[in-house]
């Protein structure tokens, strides 16, 4: 008995796909072991020198730091009123409280 003509073309078709199939297989193999996929590193620098810009940054908060304490208690100083007693006006008032 003779199969219908679907079912033959459908399984011609099934071989064809198969076939197809493992000939993109075998391609893709050989791709693969003439390029084997590069690993691409996007970042080259390390720890440590993470670490030197942390400590190059936490150095001149430090630096900063310090300059401005220097140049407030130099400001200071010079509006700071050359009398021991109370101060006069509201400025002085005010800046004598700061110094309390």
């Amino acid at each position: 008995m003779d199969k219908p003509l679907t079912t033959k073309y459908t399984n011609s078709h099934r071989r064809a796909d198969s076939t197809y199939f493992e000939l993109l297989a075998d391609l893709a193999d050989r791709v693969h072991e003439i390029a084997p996929p590069s690993l691409q590193v996007a970042c080259t620098s390390t720890v440590s020198a993470h670490a030197s810009t942390l400590e190059n940054l936490t150095s001149e908060i430090a630096e900063l730091r310090r300059q401005m304490r220097q140049l407030t208690t130099h400001s200071y100083r010079q509006l700071r009123p050359k009398s021991r007693g109370h101060p006069r006006t509201l400025t002085q008032q005010v800046l004598y409280q700061i110094r309390l």
